[in-house]
């Protein structure tokens, strides 16, 4: 275990909340303008509700975010039970991902029962575990985050705010061009010979790739 990933599992329940609303969209420019109501504002207290972060996306799919440092078994998974239970209150099916951002390492077996349960309501799921978080701090652009919240301090003089602005400019309207050219794809006979299941996974999974 490095010292990233060991740190982090020492976080508290707001302490984590407050990395993820930072981490997370610069994981995913759709992930970005969370709607932040489990933490006290101005503290790292945090309020009981489903879910602890939110936002409906531009193309009307809802993000529900769980975040815990709870490693008692079941709790993953009843945080996902009572997102997918507000989801269905509001009569959706499908356009929805569900997300559980955690700072440990969970059971197997539990999280492939989010992802069943996900899956039978048409729900996205996807688990941001310990060593993922890990991975995403240890980035240089990433550094300044993971001195905040870890005080682990880097030798390295990175400029957050030009690497931001830079992926802001170039990489998303990248990704936006490429939306566009697969719907106009789909209009002629070309998009029946274009297998853009891997394009697709790279705009909509963007951490996987960065």
């Amino acid at each position: 275990m490095d010292k990233t990933e060991y740190i982090l599992k020492s976080l508290s329940g707001g302490e984590l909340q407050r990395l993820a609303c930072e981490l997370l969209p610069r994981m995913n420019h759709e992930w970005g303008d969370l709607i932040h109501n489990g933490i006290v504002e101005g503290t790292t207290k945090t309020r009981k509700g489903t879910p602890d972060m939110w936002k409906e996306s531009k193309e009307g799919v809802l993000i529900y975010i769980q975040v815990t440092t709870d490693s008692k078994p079941g709790k993953i998974l009843k945080d996902i039970q009572a997102s997918v239970s507000k989801l269905r209150e509001q009569g959706r099916m499908g356009n929805a991902v569900c997300i559980a951002f955690v700072n440990m390492e969970p059971d197997a077996k539990e999280i492939q029962l989010c992802s069943s349960l996900c899956n039978d309501n048409k729900f996205e799921f996807e688990l941001i575990n310990n060593s993922k978080i890990t991975r995403a701090l240890d980035q240089s652009h990433n550094h300044d985050l993971r001195e905040k919240f870890l005080g682990i301090r880097t030798d390295h003089n990175i400029h957050i705010s030009t690497i931001m602005t830079r992926k802001k400019d170039l990489y998303i309207p990248l990704i936006e061009d490429v939306i566009k050219l697969i719907e106009e794809c789909k209009r002629s006979d070309l998009y029946s010979k274009l297998n853009d299941t891997f394009i697709q996974e790279v705009i909509q999974k963007q951490y996987k790739y960065e």
